[in-house]
């Protein structure tokens, strides 16, 4: 397969090996392998079909939220104009549309992101159109945008008196009326204290401990990331009992290495907590980013091997090395300080 880049980041045209002879021709459709190497990680759930023809639009259709869908997009007969329109939030594109021409004679598909618009027009005399999604159809989530918004200017390259669309189609939104696509933020390790905080800062962030999800179960993290529709991860989870790490040196490895790799490998942004356990805490001055990590303990160790993990499988990523926390929940010094000099002459 080749894998074509396009002006909109995400969308790519996906060119399949052919093999012909005297019977005819064979090629693979889609290769989950494939596409992962290819930096497609998607698992598609449904596939669907449709049949129209010459002068009918379909679109533009997407469907919103957590619901929302990736396509990948192709015509088993005929041949159409399929366009993708850019509406993620932020985007440097936003508004923008690619207009990419799929037929039974070119075989070409093209993948469409979630956070896009999708259509097209038929311009052979029928075609039938057939696209997988990763995501199952939410009739309450749907959205539309007119097919003919001067805004984004489509060329559908069909006459206007012929034309063929549905009264919905014909009714629907505009660009400006869009609320643009935004990806969620998740905060694992949510009911800690760090995370506790955090939840208050950001209130429309996905809050999950291990009975929501279990980090170091990689297929349970993928399916969960694509399932809620994540774009930035901060991992709060951690093993932090320190001297039962000792002891306990497989809990800590998974919790602390394994489980912020399988984050790390979601292809989120991700903002991964760590500590200055990672150093060996032997310098009269306070450490830098670019000092060398020396962790002499187990959950030294394991919290630096998380983030090497992070920052070699994270597309962007950022590390928060912390020395304590303290808050009004749970356990942490600063509490017990204060208890003991209660109960306590000399501490």
């Amino acid at each position: 397969m080749n894998f074509i880049k396009t002006e909109l980041e995400g969308v790519i045209i996906v060119e399949p090996r052919i093999f012909k002879d005297e019977r005819g021709y064979f090629f693979e459709s889609h290769n989950e392998t494939e596409f992962i190497r290819n930096g497609i990680p998607i698992h598609f759930v449904q596939d669907n079909q449709s049949k129209s023809s010459y002068g009918v639009i379909r679109g533009l259709h997407c469907q919103l939220g957590e619901h929302s869908q990736a396509k990948l997009v192709r015509v088993v007969q005929g041949k159409v104009l399929d366009v993708a329109v850019d509406i993620r939030e932020g985007s440097p594109t936003f508004g923008k549309h690619v207009a990419i021409e799929l037929s039974d004679e070119n075989q070409r598909q093209l993948f469409i992101p979630r956070g896009f618009l999708h259509g097209f027009s038929v311009l052979s005399d029928t075609a039938v159109f057939a696209y997988k999604v990763d995501n199952a159809y939410c009739k309450e989530s749907e959205f539309g945008i007119r097919y003919d918004d001067p805004e984004i200017g489509v060329d559908w390259r069909i006459p206007a008196d012929k034309v063929i669309t549905s009264e919905k189609d014909r009714v629907a939104n505009k660009l400006c009326d869009i609320k643009p696509y935004k990806k969620r933020i998740l905060i694992t390790g949510a009911h800690g204290q760090l995370g506790t905080e955090l939840s208050k800062l950001l209130p429309d962030a996905l809050l999950t401990d291990v009975n929501q999800l279990d980090i170091t179960d990689f297929e349970a993290v993928q399916k969960f990331i694509r399932a809620k529709d994540i774009g930035t991860i901060i991992n709060c989870a951690a093993y932090t009992a320190v001297d039962k790490a000792e002891d306990d040196v497989l809990t800590a490895t998974k919790i602390n290495t394994i489980g912020p790799e399988n984050l790390a490998k979601t292809g989120c942004k991700i903002v991964h907590i760590s500590t200055d356990y990672v150093f060996d805490g032997k310098a009269y001055r306070p450490y830098t980013p670019e000092d060398e990590a020396n962790p002499i303990s187990v959950y030294g160790k394991t919290k630096r091997d998380g983030e090497l993990a992070v920052l070699k499988n994270a597309k962007e990523a950022v590390i928060i090395r912390t020395a304590w926390l303290y808050s009004p929940y749970g356990n942490n010094f600063v509490k017990t300080m204060l208890r003991l000099g209660r109960e306590k002459e000399s501490v």
